[in-house]
């Protein structure tokens, strides 16, 4: 049995390491991942280690991660945010969403570089929905860019409603926001040109113009996640694609790779 699992692992992050785009100096690699608590597509127990695989295979600079357990009871009480971030070798932040099985569940983000500021935002919903939020870090790609403000958001899977009022919050926030670089990123629930996307669109443009379904990750027919930047878009996109990870989470991850302006 082991053997058998370790030959699958080494399978696999070939595949991954055959279908991830690789980055240049002057370029920013973002991507989001719902990974599902670190429960497999299949079903079966929590396995971190190849969610972690997963995420190293993509070699981004920074990653929202969508449905992650912190110390919660069916996680075994592992905060799992940290013990990604371990197993990485990435920075990381926690935002919860809401308090669930004695610890808390909600978005985390992986950086490369140090995460100079962190907020978490509880996004407003329709009555009895489950909570949701939105997780922001400031960062640096490297020491000499601009700063980076990156957003992580997971949306009401029930409810068209609850997401447009999510949506519409997100977009006060960064019509609101300073300027300079910001992308949005995570499972939005959402399918192209839904009356929610077409909102968001209004004050997003894509930054991972892609096709190609996320969800569910075995046979995907729906894309639903998604990555976006600020309008006017100041990061050009230049190239995009959907991870071809099938069992680790019942999402596939969404990766995109974008040109820093002056590079």
């Amino acid at each position: 049995m082991a053997g058998a699992y370790f030959r699958a692992m080494v399978a696999a992050a070939m595949v991954l390491a055959a279908s991830t785009p690789l980055a240049r100096s002057g370029q920013l690699v973002a991507a989001t991942y719902n990974i599902h608590h670190g429960v497999p597509m299949a079903g079966g127990a929590i396995d971190l280690p190849r969610i972690a695989e997963v995420l190293r295979a993509m070699n981004a600079d920074v990653i929202a991660m969508q449905e992650v357990d912190v110390k919660t009871g069916r996680a075994g009480k592992v905060d799992q945010a940290a013990e990604l971030a371990r197993l990485t070798g990435m920075h990381h932040a926690f935002g919860p969403a809401m308090p669930f099985s004695g610890g808390e569940y909600g978005n985390a983000i992986l950086c490369k570089t140090a995460i100079l500021s962190v907020t978490n935002r509880p996004l407003p919903g329709v009555k009895g929905a489950e909570p949701r939020a939105a997780l922001e870090i400031t960062f640096r790609p490297r020491a000499n860019d601009p700063e980076v403000r990156f957003i992580a958001a997971h949306l009401d899977n029930a409810s068209a409603e609850g997401r447009l009022l999510q949506i519409r919050h997100l977009n006060a926030v960064a019509t609101n926001a300073p300027p300079g670089h910001l992308i949005l990123a995570g499972d939005l629930n959402a399918k192209p040109g839904s009356a929610e996307i077409n909102a968001v669109l209004e004050v997003w443009d894509e930054a991972a113009p892609v096709r190609d379904p996320t969800w569910p990750a075995d046979r995907p027919r729906e894309r639903i996640d998604h990555i976006l930047q600020r309008k006017p878009a100041a990061l050009a996109p230049r190239d995009s694609r959907v991870v071809a990870e099938p069992g680790a989470s019942d999402h596939r991850p969404l990766l995109t790779i974008l040109d820093l302006p002056g590079q």
